[in-house]
């Protein structure tokens, strides 16, 4: 019993869209983070003086 069905390969030639858009949502995160972590210490920084 040997079927000889070609099966597609699952690796495509071109990713996903969510997948193109993961390290721009990355970044965005980031920048984020780091914005909140700036604020934050200017924040404390302005506390302190």
């Amino acid at each position: 019993m040997s079927s000889s069905t070609q099966r597609p390969s699952p690796r495509r030639p071109y990713p996903p869209f969510w997948e193109k858009s993961i390290p721009f949502i990355l970044a965005l995160v980031g920048l984020a983070v780091l914005a909140l972590i700036l604020i934050s210490l200017a924040v404390l920084l302005g506390w302190l003086k």
